[in-house]
């Protein structure tokens, strides 16, 4: 078992850990779990890319539950978190050139 400052004495452990706890309740679909372990992690994350993993994984399991909605925003916060613009609305002509 990991002491109880195992975030401050054992970070990279303790990230890849709740890491792959996340992924093996996401495989067995028990996305609150997932989930409360996802947020776990967001919270004690040092910087923002030790956090994108579990925001792809959340991303997914909401995905998989039909939430497109929350799959999207939080596609988007991680992209405007990045330095990324999203349009609000796209032509077909626009979404072409974005793809080539």
């Amino acid at each position: 078992f990991l002491p109880e400052d195992h975030w401050e004495s054992h970070y990279d452990l303790s990230l890849r850990l709740n890491s792959y706890m996340a992924g093996a309740a996401t495989s067995c679909c028990q996305y609150d779990k997932a989930e409360q372990i996802l947020r776990g992690i967001s919270d004690r994350t040092r910087c923002f890319e030790d956090k994108l993993p579990s925001y792809y994984l959340l991303s997914q399991i909401f995905k998989a539950q039909g939430k497109v909605n929350d799959a999207y925003n939080t596609c988007s916060f991680v992209l405007l978190q990045l330095g990324e613009t999203i349009p609000e609305s796209v032509t077909s002509e626009a979404a072409k050139t974005m793809v080539e």
